[in-house]
């Protein structure tokens, strides 16, 4: 406090100034009223009771959000942080009863914490900023056209050629996946279908095939088409590694490479009947050792450690790899 008169610094509990001998007139302080006082404490009830209140709409919100982007842990976490919020604000507004003095105060902290968890496992996921920031655009050209758009509008293209288009879709729940493979299966990619819970594989009539793949914890699609292979005619091979594996009874198909270490090739217009032939003349030409066989997949050697792979593609087709022992 400072004089009045000179405005020198003025000693506590002084009634003079040293300085100028004028006398020190200290304002009196007024005690509130009662009245005063409850009105408020009602002000502050009031305020803090809207901000519980707007906090337990955001923490429903964001339980929400995460539950549709595919974040359990998250949502769950922030329907805690809602009714958390929403203990403190029935405590809030009951603060006359003794029982609940502190309470309130303790619950805002903790749920305010939560907000800490729940904001930076949202933010810190992989997935977080691609589900939110980026929508695609469906090419209008291309590879794409031959299956149906999906119906969520996020999601990220990752291969778009002439000859592969793959793609991720985000915000997909397990009814959304099911629908959708079920258009794919109404729009013709039907030929060799093949399902299981969370996946499928599948070619239409132009022998384009179609890959999908759900992840359930992510809430995410993923979509793989291939286009269809041109196959010719083609001549198997009577010398050098591609002769030691049997010709096969089509003569239609396409050569991948023909080296001197491996021989690679399709063989089209072959039903699965025909491939399983197929592995029994493998077998009877010499590849019957270390053998590896379980749904469309062969592998095996001979007695020179020469291995055939075999891999029927669907569509009718099936794969032929046969290569000499890999040197170390």
């Amino acid at each position: 406090m400072r004089c009045r008169r000179c405005g020198v610094e003025l000693l506590a509990n002084t009634e003079v100034c040293r300085e100028c001998g004028a006398e020190v007139i200290r304002p009196k302080s007024r005690a509130i009223t009662l009245q005063e006082y409850e009105e408020m404490m009602k002000t502050n009830e009031k305020k803090t009771a809207l901000v519980l209140g707007a906090l337990t709409v955001i923490a429903i919100a964001a339980a929400v959000a995460a539950f549709v982007f595919g974040y359990a842990v998250c949502g769950i976490v922030a329907l805690v942080q809602a009714m958390i919020f929403a203990a403190a604000l029935v405590m809030e507004l009951k603060l006359k009863e003794e029982r609940f003095q502190g309470i309130s105060s303790k619950l805002e902290i903790f749920g305010l914490a939560l907000t800490v968890f729940v904001v930076g496992s949202f933010l810190l996921n992989s997935n977080t900023t691609d589900m939110i920031r980026k929508r695609y655009s469906w090419p209008v050209a291309g590879l794409a056209q031959n299956i149906v758009k999906p119906e969520s509008e996020f999601g990220k293209i990752q291969t778009d050629t002439d000859d592969q288009f793959i793609m991720d879709v985000f915000a997909v729940s397990e009814d959304d996946y099911q629908e959708y493979a079920q258009q794919c299966f109404d729009a013709g990619y039907s030929v060799d279908y093949g399902a299981a819970d969370h996946s499928m594989v599948a070619y239409n009539e132009k022998g384009i095939k179609l890959e999908l793949y759900y992840d359930g914890d992510a809430r995410r699609m993923n979509i793989s088409l291939a286009a269809a292979r041109h196959f010719a005619e083609i001549i198997w091979p009577d010398k050098g590694i591609g002769a030691m594996a049997p010709a096969p009874s089509s003569t239609i198909g396409e050569v991948v490479y023909n080296i001197e270490e491996a021989y690679c090739a399709y063989v089209a217009e072959s039903s699965r009947e025909d491939y399983l032939a197929y592995i029994e003349a493998c077998k009877a030409h010499g590849f019957n050792q270390q053998i590896s066989e379980w749904g469309d997949y062969f592998t095996a050697n001979d007695e020179n450690g020469n291995t055939i792979i075999v891999t029927y593609q669907g569509n009718n087709s099936f794969y032929v790899n046969v290569h000499t022992p890999q040197k170390s």
